[in-house]
């Protein structure tokens, strides 16, 4: 016989136990969960974005290009912040002229031409003017900037010529030598006051009637006389030393001042206003960004451009930076695309300071952003290419991503100096890592090319060049014939045949007419654009190329409309036709920019949607330089484009698992460019369903039918807690009303900038944008003018990645209690409502029927960081990203349907509802509680649904008392803040009778029973609990597992919870054959077993962190059913005691072999078996906490995870189904998926027939079922499917006293109760 513990022994025991292993360990390594999904449609797969830098003399030419059109009302965006004012060095006065003579004093600028640089001095007014002490920083854009400073600006934030952890000074492009005063290119500017115009003394220190200036080198010059010289004119005698001389020539183009044209930015006085350009570092210090910065671990980059070699002869361009990840992080193939730490940053994660050799060059200067900005001054300052084979340049940076190496005339005779001292690579790596990984160009040059004829088909030669054959087809890449290719788009291009509304008849012979400087080059770049766009570029990796364009506008006036600039109008230029034909939509997929798909999606009909979705006109992705405002949005857009991505992982409602009820599914998704969210209605029996409805659109508004957000912001029934430190709780609605619905440390955190974390007093607009108002979130206006504060949004509802929705319509019908049925039919009829927890900080309700919010509720534990949300630099994080649970029970003797969910990775925690009548949520309990941390630090991170479960409380046998809890584990990290912890794990018990106002007091209205930890060395954390009800209805034992492989026991047979006990041992322990520990994050299934006791069924596998997603760290994984007979004597030692499950290949699953055996714990006998995944080591192939399995009948159906070798599958899985207790299945299964990352099946009932009963009352109940499962979607965008699976068969009506009660649980109560 077993020896009996009883029940205050046995708490002693397990108390005893714990105590004295929390005294002699330390806390186990955290866990690193994931703030943005391990998933995220593509996995990490990030795009390729090259720049073709076609960097000749006119990329510098001035970015604003007229010599008198100031105006006062104008924005004029550069280095220099519009709205502010500074000051360059000192004022002398000076009374002498160049030649000794007496002047009248002259009081003019003297600045360190060396080392100076202009720095913020005060604000501006409304007509950016300083009032005569100082320069305009709008003016100073006007009139110094030049072209490819706007690209630096919008891509890297700026040339920074001084570049320390404290300051950053940002340097104009040094010119070409011949730019001064040069009309075409960078004329003299010339102010005087006018109705637009700004008097000289309102923009400058200088009270002049008329002020000239000018611009070389590195510096701008002021003089109030109409003389010019050139940039070394002598300003100061004797010795040019404006500090030091006394004599000054006051016939200069320099009279007034002359300064190097640097700029202080991102100091003291800018560092928290100036958003669109400075961002704070983790030393605390500003420094300027741009989209590279800011899109760091979402694109990849590199850049193309020219050898330093002043002849039309060269050929082409080389690879200068090759492409990479720029910031901290990168996914390489090599190790799975998870994330790990960049071992070439280009940048000081931590100062923001700009690392010059990244790529360990020998000539000191490497990498895409020192190349991009650096350009111009890394050799001989002021010097750039003179000839631009453009098309050449192109074709290269085409040859890089096909895998192919550089043409060889590219290099050839390369010297030192052609090098500009910096780094040119000749050997290239294959950047193509996937064949699903999209590619971008970025072109920037002017339209003046130059002999750029040496591409594969080429019809013309000249300048040392050649014919070059057109490419034929390998089994590695296909054939390329640039002509052919240019002669296509010239087909379409000047005739209307091709639908095109405004044909050129003059392009008709582009395939072989001249362009660009004297009709020197060719229209190949947009031929080669075309042809790579619409045709895969290669065979193994079949990836495409869209390309952008951008132009510089030589000899322009900054008008698109400009026909008669000089050689070559905007519009006939091959960079505009390369981004007409390079970048436009396909949707119809016929290679055909003016004909696509009417609204039905079928119709084909003719219009410039695909490629001038804008103005109908010019090409979305074509760019005039001269006009920078349109530049940099325009470049912001694309990078909007490049880094958008999506899924779905967190699984479906359902509303019906019978088909007769015409059931809908719930699907919830996410979009990673602006992290929004959507969830979608659909019909549950049909494969790929059409959206009923999107909750997120009607949420925002839908922009395609113009219908307004419903309900309105400020309708929207949303609610938060104010909770006392003592976890007292009251319902107030989500509104600021002068801050009095929040704390006060809430009120500082709503008031306060998330990024700069000064105090700002927008409390209320914060709330206000979370209630969904985006009138403050940053927009520009038409004139590219910047507007609002907030981060801006896609959708108002927030990503949706963990957080499952749940339906729920009437009250469950299977239960029974005092007062139910009266419950029930009170409420049977009430509103029918989806809920999901979403990382907007809200777990929403919505209408099932129309889709439209019932109401939102904030928990309080997330106040102290939900005004993140609102942050410009907002990065990802978690909110109400748990899952969830809803139930009936009774709270303090009332009936309520209850809903208990914890917050994932947001925060430590739960928090529990009453949505009892879901459309008047205040009118009920409201919020009951929150539980966190603060309560109990044992409190971790909740992954899984929490359940709700009656224990016994005390009382008689006779007259028993009972009490509805929350069940949850402790979940994961509950020690990292914590420095004492050991990393033991607990499973709480919270009182769902606790009343708002009572604080929360251990072993009264909570318990907690821990549980002991075997490995300090190893990360821990207890996974989502399941019950076993025994014959009152009470839970008798929980069971839930841990990442160390553990499944325990927690005993409540004593009827009173002060004297439940954990068991002393695992019943089980999850190891491979190799002794490897097998971690379990999943509920367990649980079943009675064939002669007493239950049968635990759950895999194994763990997905919560990117160590999870690296091929190095996958091991053999397995699904268990174990025998629990409650006895820790006869637990599971090793899987020897288990009967082995082998999976043998058949078609697309398996089919699973094995002995036959029969339970229990004597010879002969067996406690359960196991099935390792096949062949898991190497596919990663796993159960993990989202996946929980299914029963019908005898059958158990369930799911796992598959992380593909494939990055561009995005991910797999496989579908089980076995018998319960067998785990065989004659038939094929765990079959793979067809449509992506998987979710839980979901079982749907298709009907049910009864055979007549036998001698003894039994009958055989056979239901047909089908099988729903849904996933993160294929290639052909399907993204859930239903399967046919085996009539689930039970039985009904009485067999035995056994079926009516386990016996071996009736020994054992009856063996107790015998004892005490």
């Amino acid at each position: 016989m077993k020896k009996i513990f009883n029940s205050t022994s046995g708490a002693l025991a397990g108390l005893m136990f714990c105590a004295l292993h929390l005294t002699a360990v330390a806390a186990p390594p955290t866990v690193n969960l994931a703030t943005t999904p391990l998933y995220s449609g593509g996995g990490n797969v990030r795009p390729n974005l090259l720049l073709d830098l076609s960097v000749e003399f006119p990329t510098v030419k001035a970015a604003y290009t007229n010599s008198n059109d100031y105006n006062k009302q104008v924005e004029y965006i550069g280095y220099f912040n519009t709205k502010k004012c500074y000051l360059n060095g000192t004022f002398k006065t000076f009374s002498k002229d160049k030649n000794g003579n007496n002047i009248a004093a002259k009081t003019v600028s003297v600045s360190d031409m060396s080392n100076g640089y202009f720095y913020i001095y005060k604000d501006a007014d409304a007509n950016y003017e300083c009032g005569g002490d100082s320069f305009s920083g709008n003016f100073l854009n006007w009139a110094s900037s030049s072209a490819i400073d706007m690209l630096r600006l919008a891509l890297t934030g700026g040339d920074r010529i001084v570049d320390t952890a404290t300051q950053t000074v940002l340097q104009r492009a040094f010119l070409y030598s011949s730019f001064y005063n040069s009309g075409g290119y960078f004329p003299r500017k010339v102010v005087t006051a006018s109705g637009t115009m700004s008097a000289p003394s309102a923009v400058t220190p200088y009270n002049v009637t008329t002020l000239y200036v000018l611009n070389c080198d590195n510096k701008i010059l002021f003089t109030d006389v109409n003389k010019t010289g050139n940039c070394g004119t002598q300003r100061t005698y004797p010795s040019n030393n404006a500090a030091s001389d006394t004599w000054l020539d006051v016939s200069t183009d320099r009279v007034l001042g002359e300064f190097l044209v640097r700029v202080q930015v991102c100091d003291s006085k800018e560092n928290k206003t100036r958003t669109d350009l400075c961002l704070q570092y983790p030393n605390g210090n500003y420094k300027p960004v741009g989209q590279m910065q800011r899109n760091q671990n979402s694109v990849r980059y590199g850049a193309f451009g020219y050898l330093m070699d002043n002849v039309n002869t060269r050929y082409g361009g080389v690879l200068r930076a090759p492409l990479k990840y720029v910031g901290n992080k990168q996914y390489r193939a090599s190790n799975g695309f998870v994330e790990e730490v960049n071992d070439r940053p280009e940048w000081d994660e931590n100062t923001g300071v700009y690392v010059d050799n990244p790529e360990g060059d020998s000539t000191g200067n490497s990498g895409v952003i020192n190349y991009l900005n650096k350009f111009g001054r890394t050799g001989t300052a002021g010097v750039y290419k003179s000839y631009d084979p453009l098309s050449e340049l192109f074709y290269e940076s085409i040859r890089y991503l096909q895998g192919k190496a550089p043409t060889a005339n590219a290099t050839s005779g390369m010297t030192t100096a052609m090098q500009d001292n910096f780094q040119v690579i000749q050997n290239w790596t294959d950047p193509i890592e996937a064949s699903c990984q999209k590619n971008y160009i970025i072109a920037i040059g002017d339209a003046n090319t130059h002999q750029d004829t040496y591409i594969p088909g080429t019809a013309r030669t000249g300048a040392g060049r050649v014919l070059r054959a057109a490419e034929a087809a390998t089994s590695q890449w296909p054939a390329f014939d640039v002509r052919a290719a240019t002669q296509l788009i010239a087909d379409m291009e000047s005739s209307s045949a091709s639908g095109n509304s405004a044909p050129v008849a003059s392009l008709a012979n582009m395939a072989t007419a001249g362009t660009g400087s004297g009709g020197s080059a060719t229209f190949y770049m947009a031929g080669a654009a075309y042809w790579a766009h619409v045709n895969d570029i290669r065979f193994d990796k079949p990836v495409r190329v869209k390309t952008f364009t951008i132009d510089v506008d030589e000899n322009g006036n900054g008008s698109i409309d400009n026909a008669t600039r000089s050689a070559t109008a905007p519009r006939l230029s091959q960079l505009y036709l390369t981004a007409k034909y390079g970048g436009f939509g396909d949707l119809n997929l016929d290679g055909n920019p003016f004909k696509t798909f009417d609204a039905d999606g079928k119709t084909v009909i003719a219009n410039n949607k695909e490629w001038a979705s804008g103005n109908n006109t010019d090409p979305d992705n074509f760019f005039l330089a001269s006009n920078p405002k349109k530049m940099i949005a325009a470049i912001t857009a694309i990078f909007q484009n490049v880094t958008s991505a999506g899924g779905t992982v967190a699984g479906v409602g359902i509303s019906s698992t019978s088909a007769s009820d015409n059931p809908f599914v719930y699907e919830p998704g996410f979009r990673s460019d602006k992290w929004s969210g959507s969830l979608r209605k659909q019909s549950a029996t049909i494969a790929n369903p059409p959206t009923i409805w999107d909750a997120g659109v009607i949420l925002t508004g839908d922009p395609v039918t113009k219908a307004p957000p419903s309900p309105l912001p400020s309708d929207r029934k949303i609610y938060t807690s104010k909770i006392s430190t003592d976890g007292s709780l009251n319902l107030l609605p989500f509104i600021w009303s002068g801050g009095s619905n929040f704390s006060s440390a809430h009120q500082t955190a709503l008031n306060t900038d998330p990024h700069t974390g000064t105090l700002d007093n927008f409390g209320a607009d914060r709330i206000a944008y979370l209630r969904g108002d985006r009138t403050q979130e940053i927009t520009k206006d038409a004139a590219g003018v910047a507007q609002g504060k907030f981060r801006p949004r896609d959708s108002v509802l927030g990503d949706i990645v963990n957080s499952a929705p749940v339906y729920y319509g009437a009250p469950a019908k299977n239960v029974s209690g005092t007062g139910y049925s009266a419950f029930y039919e009170a409420n049977k009829n009430r509103k029918k409502a989806v809920y999901v927890g979403a990382n907007d900080g809200m777990l929403h309700a919505f209408d099932a029927d129309s889709g439209a919010e019932l109401f939102a509720y904030v928990p309080n534990t997330l106040l102290s960081k939900i005004s993140n949300l609102t942050d410009p630099y907002y990065s990802h994080q978690s909110f109400v990203d748990g899952r969830i649970s809803i139930r009936e029970a009774q709270v303090r003797g009332a009936w309520k349907t209850l809903l208990v969910s914890g917050f994932g990775p947001g925060a430590k925690g739960v928090f529990a509802l009453d949505v009892t009548n879901p459309d008047n949520f205040s009118g009920g309990l409201g919020a009951l509680w929150e539980f966190n941390e603060k309560i109990d630090k044992d409190m971790g991170y909740v992954v899984a649904p929490p359940l709700i479960a009656k224990f016994r409380t005390g009382g008689t046998a006779a007259s028993p008392q009972f009490t509805n809890f929350v069940v949850i584990s402790s979940g994961y990290n509950n020690y990292d803040s914590d420095a004492t912890a050991t990393g033991a794990q607990a499973l709480f018990l919270l009182s769902l009778d606790k009343r708002p106002s009572d604080p929360w007091v251990l072993g009264s209205n909570y318990f907690k029973l821990v549980t002991p930890i075997k490995d300090t060395t190893k990360k821990n954390g207890l996974g989502a609990p399941n019950v076993v009800y025994g014959p009152n209805g009470a839970v008798s034992y929980a069971y839930a597992g841990d990442l160390q492989g553990n499944m325990w026991r927690f005993d409540f047979t004593s009827g009173n919870l002060s004297t439940a006990t954990t068991s002393t041992k695992p019943v089980f322990t999850a190891k491979t054959s190799g002794g490897v520990t097998q971690p379990i994050t999943v509920q367990p299934q649980i079943v009675f077993a064939p002669g007493g006791g239950y049968i635990l069924l759950f895999g194994t596998g763990k997905y919560l962190e990117s160590f999870d997603a690296t091929p190095a760290n996958y091991i053999t994984n397995s699904y268990y059913a174990i025998l629990d007979t409650t006895y820790d004597a006869d637990a599971v030692a090793s899987r020897s005691e288990l009967e082995a499950r082998t999976p043998t290949t058949s078609g697309n699953g398996f089919q699973i072999s094995g002995a036959n055996f029969t339970y229990g714990v004597g010879a002969g006998t067996k406690k359960g078996w196991y099935m390792d995944f096949y062949n898991s080591q190497s596919t990663g192939e796993r159960v993990h906490h989202t996946l929980t399995s299914a029963l019908a009948g005898n059958y158990l159906f369930f799911n796992t995870l598959i992380l593909s070798n494939d990055p561009c599958s995005g991910g797999s899985g496989r579908k089980y189904a076995v018998d319960v207790l067998t785990g065989l299945n004659s038939d094929v299964t765990g079959t793979l998926s067809t449509i992506g990352l998987l979710t839980s099946p979901i079982v749907i009932n298709i009907s049910t027939s009864a055979a007549s009963r036998n001698s003894t009352g039994a009958r055989k109940v056979t239901t047909k079922i089908s099988v729903r499962t849904a996933g993160t979607g294929n290639s052909s965008g399907t993204t859930s499917e239903n399967s046919s699976a085996a009539d689930a068969v039970t039985r009904a009506g009485r067999i035995s006293w056994q079926e009516i009660r386990n016996w071996q649980e009736l020994k054992k109560t009856m063996t107790s109760t015998s004892g005490t």
